[in-house]
Parts: structure tokens; C-alpha cells; sequence
């Protein structure tokens, strides 16, 4: 067993020690708004994409007739009023959680599915799609924030 001692020329090293808490908490709320613009901008852009599955079918928005490719299950849904994919946003809640998912009522049906319909999982695909660079981020802004102190 070792016992270790505070004296004038390591006290600095324990006031580290000490305030590593806060750096830490301050670096995990810093890599929340970074992860939360991150997954936001990977949903809508997969909203967006055109690479979709699912069936054609022509819609009539506004008047005027158009082909509309669907999302098949298990894809992100397709776009079609942009009402899910503006609804999806962020919110960190301290340094211990971020809520992230959708405004809107169907965002859930989408997500989960119906009876009736199967789910287009446009929020976990977001997640694993961007799990490393994720997980990358909170290791960066953590490390930084514990060295600045």
C-alpha cells in the first residue's frame, strides 16, 4: 500500500484532480450539441435521399401531379411535405442525457411501425451510421477540456 501526500510542489496536480470533474461534465455537454447537430444533419439528409425502395406512386401536391418514390420497411421514410424531417431535432439535458427524435405524432408510427405498416427506422439508422464519430467526439471535446484546465 502507498500513501500519497500533499505538498506545495504537487498541490497544482490535486486541484486538477479536483476540477476534472467539471472539465469532464463541461466536455460531454459540448460533445452533446456536436453529436445532436450530427445526427440531425445524417436523418434529414437520409430523408433526402433518392435511393429509396419502396413503391411509386403519384401524389398530387398542390395541385400538380408527381411521381413519388416510397420508402420500403426498414428504410428511412421518404420525403414527401418535409413536416417529419423538419421535426427532427435535439435537446441536451445537462451533462447526463440528449433527447433526440421527432416532433411530430407519426414520427413514432414511422419509427415503430403499425399493424398495419412496418417501420422505417430513420432515427436508429442515424444513430449507428454515426456511433464511431460519435463516440469519437465525446473522447476529443473530454480530453480537451480536462487538458485547458
Amino acid at each position: 500500500m502507498f500513501a500519497i501526500k500533499v505538498d506545495p510542489a504537487n498541490e497544482a496536480t490535486f486541484e486538477q484532480i479536483a476540477d476534472s470533474g467539471n472539465a469532464i461534465k463541461q466536455g460531454i455537454r459540448v460533445a452533446h450539441y456536436q453529436n445532436g447537430r450530427l445526427l440531425v444533419k445524417t436523418i434529414r439528409a437520409n430523408i433526402n435521399r433518392k435511393d429509396k425502395t419502396g413503391k411509386i406512386r403519384i401524389i398530387r401536391p398542390r395541385g400538380r401531379r408527381r411521381r413519388h418514390q416510397a420508402s420500403a420497411p426498414g428504410q428511412t421514410a421518404a420525403n414527401i411535405t418535409g413536416a417529419y424531417r423538419e421535426s427532427i431535432d435535439f435537446q441536451p439535458r445537462g451533462w447526463r442525457t440528449m433527447e433526440f427524435g421527432s416532433r411530430v405524432e407519426h414520427g413514432e408510427f414511422l419509427e415503430r411501425g403499425t399493424s398495419k405498416m412496418k417501420s422505417r427506422p430513420g432515427l436508429r439508422i442515424a444513430i449507428d451510421q454515426t456511433e464511431g464519430r460519435r463516440l469519437s467526439t465525446y473522447n476529443k471535446e473530454v480530453r480537451r477540456k480536462i487538458e485547458s484546465k
